[in-house]
């Protein structure tokens, strides 16, 4: 548990942590998903559509990530 660059508020609630974790494993899959998903369309209005969708996954998972920060840890 380290602080990187932000103001550490200390989480010990492990259950808490374990599904940030777990959301955030989510969030990147739901990324791995929706970039396959759009790949299998010729449209490229339909692709644009799904990798807008996959961002905003990222944007979440990103989101879950400086939640983790926040609490301390940061891997």
């Amino acid at each position: 548990m380290t602080n990187c660059c932000y103001p550490c508020i200390p989480c010990y609630n492990q259950e808490f942590i374990g599904q940030v974790r777990a959301a955030i494993a989510d969030e990147i899959g739901a990324v791995a998903m929706y970039s396959q998903m759009a790949n299998m369309v010729d449209s490229l209005a339909l692709k644009a559509l799904i990798m807008g969708i996959a961002g905003d996954e990222y944007g979440h998972a990103r989101t879950w990530m400086t939640i983790l920060a926040l609490c301390g840890y940061c891997s």
